[in-house]
Order: structure tokens, then C-alpha cells, then sequence
């Protein structure tokens, strides 16, 4: 094996998501956390609010409302997860998680 001096996780879409995601976790597991992230449009967070966001996209037309709900319903059926969790929408993860690796 190779042993990695840095580690940086880089994600689009969905996978900015996975990336965000798995940042929380091994924070808050208090694993290795990345050196560096690279979301690219990340979706993070699933539970489709009416955000500033959210109407910029629909108003335009970067998506369409239907295909992105789709896509969420795709990537986390809301029959099988809550959306509110923060792994599955990390814009949610407590600050208590976030500030926990800072060093003031």
C-alpha cells in the first residue's frame, strides 16, 4: 500500500454530496478527516425547501423542478431515508459536528 500524506476528496453533484457527507462522519467519529474538499454544485441538502437557491434554479431554468425531485427521489427514496439527516443532506450537519475539528 501507499501511505497518503494529504488526502483530498473532490465531488460533483452527487457525489459533493458523498464527499460532505463523509467529511462529517469522520469528524465526528474522530477518524482521519480530509485535508482538502472540492464540492462541485453539491446538492446538499435533499429536503427540496423552497431556498434563494432552489427558486434561482428554477426561475432560470437551470432545472426543472420535476427532474430535480426525481433525481432526489433517485438518490434517497423518502420512503427509505430521512432526508433531514444530516449524511443525507450534510447542509444540515449540527454545528456541534462542523466546530468540533476547528482549532481557534
Amino acid at each position: 500500500g501507499v501511505k497518503a500524506e494529504k488526502v483530498v476528496l473532490v465531488g460533483d453533484s452527487a457525489g459533493g454530496n458523498l464527499v460532505a457527507s463523509l467529511t462529517a462522519k469522520t469528524i465526528k467519529e474522530n477518524i482521519r478527516v480530509p485535508d482538502g474538499i472540492v464540492l462541485v454544485y453539491p446538492s446538499l441538502d435533499l429536503n427540496l425547501k423552497y431556498t434563494n437557491s432552489y427558486l434561482k434554479i428554477i426561475s432560470e431554468r437551470l432545472l426543472v423542478p420535476n427532474i430535480l425531485k426525481r433525481c432526489a427521489d433517485a438518490y434517497a427514496p423518502l420512503d427509505k431515508v430521512d432526508r433531514l439527516n444530516y449524511l443525507v443532506s450534510p447542509l444540515r450537519t449540527p454545528n456541534s459536528i462542523l466546530f468540533k475539528s476547528l482549532s481557534i
